[in-house]
């Protein structure tokens, strides 16, 4: 009797040992590829390694046992496989497909007991193996809306779930003079187990994207992979070669006389026809009068036309030119200094 109560107790601390080192690797801020956080990860898969098969040894759970009869100490231990699960995922290790296979093997043994006594529905190969594909059209807008749906769902309950855990966990640990009591230890054991269901699903989906693209990639190492067919190689250009030579060429010419396309005369006609040359050369401007410009003279020569038939001005006109014929230029200076 006393040798069971001593391999009882050394079973709780091995557990309770290896939930710490987990609940540190959770809580930890250090990269997941340090060497420190590695050991610990190590040192707590011993513990629940350990843990498992002392479990084992003692025969503690059974197929033809239900919920009920599963004592309250005893539920602790439904945790194993997900929490080595857990942990699995998050070695480091050059053999990454093996670590995957290995903690997917963990998780579907960890649902099915749990389906086993009860604690969940869920078929463990509809959720290991089922396509996350989405079908074609509306059934496939139909199957992506149920998911999203799902995933909230989840997300909203596992926000309770933890909230409700926080407190128990506080009542248990709070209750250090008197023993808990058993109906929330109860509670709080199998709220976090099914806390533990929503997460395993969880990982079993990355689980399967993740194999899919490792055992790919095994493939292609293999050559098992056929690539697409590659375009056939094309002839090499020749390479351009820039010289002093050829740019001079560009610049000034082909580097020899030039052969003239038209005569002088042409040349002339064609700048005159262009508008580029004005052979008016008493115009005072180049560019060809407006057509404001051309009405305006016309006005300015009808008023001179009607001015000079103007009888009038014709005597005035007549007038000044006799009196210019009679006085002689500089007679009004008094000075005489014209």
């Amino acid at each position: 009797m006393a040798a069971k109560e001593e391999e009882e107790v050394s079973l709780k601390e091995m557990f309770e040992r290896g939930l710490a080192l987990h609940e540190r690797v959770e809580q930890s801020e250090e990269p997941n590829n340090s060497e420190n956080l590695q050991k610990t990860i190590t040192s707590a898969l011993e513990c629940l390694a350990r843990t498992t098969e002392m479990v084992n040894k003692v025969s503690l759970f059974s197929s033809n046992e239900d919920l009920e009869e599963v004592a309250t100490t005893d539920l602790r231990y439904f945790l194993l496989p997900a929490l080595s699960a857990d942990l699995t995922l998050r070695q480091m290790s050059t053999e990454r497909i093996s670590i995957v296979k290995i903690a997917k093997i963990y998780l579907i043994d960890f649902l099915k007991r749990c389906r086993d006594y009860g604690i969940t529905d869920k078929d463990v190969f509809q959720v290991s193996e089922t396509t996350s594909s989405p079908l074609p059209g509306a059934e496939g807008l139909k199957q992506m809306a149920n998911a999203r749906q799902e995933k909230i769902r989840k997300y909203k309950e596992q926000k309770q779930q933890e909230g409700r855990l926080k407190e128990l966990r506080n009542s248990i640990e709070g209750s250090h003079s008197k023993p808990v009591d058993e109906e929330i230890q109860r509670e709080y054991y199998l709220l976090l187990i099914k806390n533990w269901v929503n997460k395993a699903i969880d990982h079993l989906a990355s689980i399967k994207d993740e194999l899919e693209i490792l055992n790919h990639m095994e493939d292609m190492k293999k050559g098992l992979v056929k690539t697409e067919d590659k375009a056939p190689p094309r002839k090499p250009m020749k390479p351009i070669l820039l010289t002093r030579e050829s740019i001079k060429a560009k610049v000034f010419g082909a580097g020899y006389p030039s052969v003239p396309t038209m005569t002088q005369e042409e040349f002339l006609e064609k700048e005159i026809r262009e508008g580029k040359v004005v052979l008016d050369y008493n115009s005072k401007s180049t560019n060809p009068p407006k057509p404001e410009e051309k009405e305006e003279e016309k006005e300015e020569e009808k008023e001179e036309e009607e001015d000079d038939d103007d009888p009038e001005k014709l005597r005035k006109a007549r007038s000044m030119d006799d009196w210019k014929d009679d006085h002689r230029r500089g007679w009004g200076n008094r000075e005489n200094m014209g």
